[in-house]
C-alpha cells in the first residue's frame, strides 16, 4: 500500500510538472518578409527576382512580400506601354504575389487616372497614411492594412515623402486636389497598431535619413522598409527599430526574419540578396516580359553617338543642348533628378533609349531671367534637387559645403560659353522643363511661354539634326568643396 501511494504521488507530481511546463511554454513563430523598393519598372530583372521569390517560398511558405513604392518610371516598355501605361509592372507584381505596397512619388507620374488604375488593378493593398484624396472620386487608398500570417496580426502603415514644398516630388499637374501631411507627425496617429498587432511595419517612401529620425521619434514599430533615397541599407536596428532599403531598379532585395514570442517581437535579423545576371529565371515571368517588350516602334533609330555618353551630367549636357536648340533660347536648365539613366552607349540611339532617359512627358517652358536671377536659380535648383543643375549656353563654378544642414550649394559664379561673366542686369531667354518651372521657387522677369514641345521631342529632333553627336565630360560645371 505504501509503495502504491508513493507511486501515485510520483505520477501526480510528474503530471503537475508537465502541466506547469506546458502553461509556461512560449508560443514562438517566425515572420519572414522579402522587401524591395524603387523598382522603377525594371522589367528585365523581374524573371530573376521571381525565381528568388519562388525559391524562398519553397523554404518559407508563409513568406510575405512588400514594396516600398516607386514601382514605375524607368523603362519605356512599362511607362509608355500602349493604351495602358504601367500595366506590365501591375501584372508582374500580381504574378509574383506581393502582399502589400505603399505609394511612392513616381506613382503619380501617370496622373490620377494612372494612379487609379494602379490602385484598382493590383491584387494587394496599397497604403499611405499622410495623403488626403477626399476630393478625388473613386480612389481609395487606406492608411494601413492588417494581414493575418500564421495566426499573427501584421500591421502595415504607408508613408510618402513631402519634400517638394509639402508635396511629393512629382509634377504639380498630377497632384491637383490632393493634399499631404508631414510623415513624422502623421505616424503618431497610428501608435495603436503597436498594441493591436503582433508585428508593426512601416513602408516608408521618405528616404533613409528620414527613416532614422522616425526610428528615434517613434520606437513603437518593429520594422521600417525604406525607399526613395535609393540607398542600399543592410538591415540594422536604430533605437530597436530595424531599418532596411534595397537600393533601386531590382538590383537587390532584402530578406527579414522576425521572431515573435507571445505577441512580442523578440529578435530581428536580415540579409541583402543581390539579383545578379547569373541567377536562374522564372520562365513564365520571362515570357511575360518578352511579350511586353515586343514593341518595334521603340527600336526605331533616331540618331548616333560617336562615343558612350556617360554620366548624368554628360547626359544633362546633351538634354539641355537639345532643349536650347529647339526653342532658340540663350540658356537651358535640366534638373539632375530628371535624368533617369547614366549611359547611352556608342552607336545607334533608339526611341527606347530617349524615353528611358527622359520619361516624364515634361513640356519646355521659356521665360526671361536676368543674369543675377540665373545665378540664383542654379543655387536654388541644385539644392532642391540635391544634385548639380545641368546647363547649356553657360558654365558655372559653385561652392559646396557638406557640413551645412541645408542649402549646401551656394555662391555660384556663372560665365557664358566664351568665358565672359554673365551680366547681372541683362535679360536672357531661358528654357527649362515644366516640372522645374512649377516646383522651384525662383524669381524671373516674366515673358513666360508654354511651348507645347515635350523635352523628349526636343531630344529626338536634335539627334536627327545633329547626329552623330559627341559628348564627353566637359568643364560646364565645376564644384568647389569647402
Amino acid at each position: 500500500m505504501k509503495k502504491t501511494g508513493l507511486f501515485n504521488t510520483i505520477i501526480l507530481a510528474f503530471i503537475l510538472l508537465i502541466t506547469f511546463c506546458s502553461c509556461n511554454k512560449k508560443d514562438t513563430k517566425e515572420v519572414v518578409i522579402l522587401t524591395v523598393n524603387d523598382m522603377h519598372a525594371n522589367l528585365f530583372n523581374f524573371p530573376r527576382f521571381a525565381y528568388i521569390v519562388d525559391s524562398l517560398r519553397n523554404i518559407y511558405p508563409d513568406m510575405l512580400l512588400f514594396s516600398a513604392g516607386d514601382n514605375r518610371t524607368g523603362y519605356a516598355y512599362n511607362d509608355h506601354y500602349p493604351d495602358m501605361p504601367n500595366l506590365p509592372m501591375i501584372e508582374l507584381m500580381n504574378k509574383v504575389g506581393f502582399d502589400a505596397g505603399c505609394l511612392g512619388n513616381h506613382e503619380f507620374d501617370g496622373n490620377i487616372e494612372g494612379l487609379r488604375h494602379f490602385i484598382n488593378d493590383t491584387d494587394f493593398p496599397v497604403v499611405c497614411a499622410n495623403k488626403d484624396f477626399s476630393k478625388i472620386k473613386d480612389l481609395d487608398v487606406p492608411a494601413y492594412t492588417i494581414i493575418e500570417n500564421q495566426g499573427l496580426k501584421i500591421g502595415i502603415v504607408g508613408l510618402i515623402e513631402t519634400t517638394n514644398n509639402g508635396f511629393p516630388s512629382a509634377h504639380p499637374k498630377n497632384l491637383i486636389d490632393i493634399s499631404f501631411s508631414d510623415a513624422l507627425e502623421t505616424i503618431k496617429d497610428y501608435q495603436f497598431l503597436d498594441t493591436l498587432c503582433d508585428v508593426f511595419v512601416i513602408l516608408s517612401h521618405c528616404g533613409f535619413e528620414h527613416d532614422t529620425v522616425m526610428a528615434r521619434q517613434f520606437p513603437y514599430c518593429d520594422l521600417i522598409v525604406g525607399g526613395h533615397s535609393h540607398d542600399l541599407v543592410k538591415p540594422a536596428t536604430y533605437n530597436n527599430v530595424m531599418i532596411t532599403q534595397s537600393a533601386y531598379k531590382l538590383k537587390y532585395c532584402t530578406l527579414i526574419k522576425l521572431t515573435v514570442e507571445d505577441g512580442e517581437v523578440t529578435s530581428k535579423c536580415g540579409e541583402i540578396i543581390k539579383i545578379t545576371p547569373s541567377l536562374n529565371e522564372n520562365e513564365e515571368v520571362k515570357s511575360m516580359v518578352e511579350r511586353y517588350c515586343n514593341n518595334e516602334g521603340f527600336k526605331v533609330v533616331v540618331g548616333k553617338a560617336e562615343k558612350d555618353i556617360k554620366g548624368e551630367l554628360t547626359l544633362g549636357a546633351f538634354m539641355t543642348d537639345a532643349q536650347r536648340w529647339m526653342v532658340n533660347a540663350d540658356i537651358a536648365f535640366q534638373n539632375y533628378g530628371g535624368i533617369r539613366i547614366n549611359n547611352i552607349p556608342k552607336g545607334d540611339i533608339s526611341i527606347e533609349q530617349i524615353l528611358d532617359l527622359d520619361p516624364f512627358d515634361n513640356e519646355i517652358v521659356t521665360c526671361d531671367m536676368t543674369g543675377r536671377q540665373v545665378r540664383d536659380f542654379i543655387v536654388i535648383s541644385s539644392n532642391a534637387d540635391k544634385g548639380c543643375t545641368c546647363v547649356s549656353g553657360i558654365k558655372y563654378k559653385m561652392k559646396y559645403d557638406s557640413e551645412r544642414k541645408q542649402d549646401k550649394f551656394y555662391d555660384a559664379e556663372v560665365s557664358l560659353n566664351n568665358g565672359s561673366p554673365i551680366q547681372d542686369d541683362k535679360i536672357y531667354k531661358v528654357s527649362m522643363n515644366s516640372y522645374m518651372y512649377s516646383t522651384m521657387k525662383f524669381g524671373h522677369s516674366g515673358n513666360v511661354k508654354e511651348t507645347g514641345i515635350l523635352t523628349m521631342e526636343a531630344d529626338i529632333s536634335y539627334l536627327k539634326d545633329k547626329s552623330p553627336v559627341n559628348y564627353s565630360e566637359d568643364d560646364r560645371i565645376i564644384i568647389i568643396e569647402e
